[in-house]
């Protein structure tokens, strides 16, 4: 913090006059008069210039740093605004949420997939979906968690109705549409779906 107020606030002439009248000092002290007037001025011009390149270098480092800084600052605020729309967004979706791994875990569910099964989000995650939910299939349909990886060479989105259990035991109807999504860069799959109640089951 020092070094960087001292960056800020001093110029190139006066670190040139500071050490000039340094230099000055020393070869009085150390040397006899007609000695130091003869080698101060070449030893003053060395110094000068090595000086003169060293803060040149400091500085442009300095400025730099700071740029790098306030671009990484400017980052970091807009990932900051983007999470928190996104969060903002899911909060208040009707449609509950609910993502699973390739192991049929739960990642995340929905504030609104909590409302609807009773449990929260830190409850199940981690925990196979068919443990926490009960799905049985419909007529026709076929369940959640299979037509979810069910096609990883050409995923499409589909739409299916199981039959969940509730935390309160009650057994609802819910329309799910749900996509596979890949992950290239760790080559993984997740299991996306957007669920809604349809009615309790007979």
């Amino acid at each position: 913090m020092v070094y960087n107020n001292i960056m800020k606030k001093f110029s190139l002439e006066h670190f040139t006059w500071l050490i000039i009248a340094i230099i000055a000092l020393l070869v009085g002290l150390l040397f006899p008069w007609y000695v130091a007037s003869s080698v101060l001025p070449y030893i003053t011009v060395l110094l000068v210039l090595s000086l003169s390149f060293w803060y040149t270098r400091q500085r442009k480092l300095y400025q730099e740093a700071h740029s790098h800084r306030i671009k990484l600052l400017n980052h970091i605020d807009n990932q900051s605004s983007r999470h928190k729309l996104i969060n903002k967004v899911i909060t208040h979706l009707p449609d509950g949420i609910l993502l699973l791994d390739e192991n049929k875990r739960i990642s995340f569910i929905s504030p609104a997939l909590e409302k609807l099964i009773g449990y929260k989000n830190e409850e199940v995650a981690g925990l196979f979906a068919d443990q926490i939910l009960h799905l049985q299939e419909t007529p026709g349909n076929q369940k959640l968690t299979e037509i979810m990886f069910a096609n990883k060479r050409f995923p499409t989105e589909q739409t299916v109705a199981n039959i969940v259990e509730t935390r309160a035991k009650k057994e609802i109807i819910i329309e799910a549409r749900c996509l596979l999504v890949h992950d290239p860069k760790e080559d993984e799959y997740s299991g996306l779906a957007m669920i809604r109640p349809k009615g309790k089951s007979d």
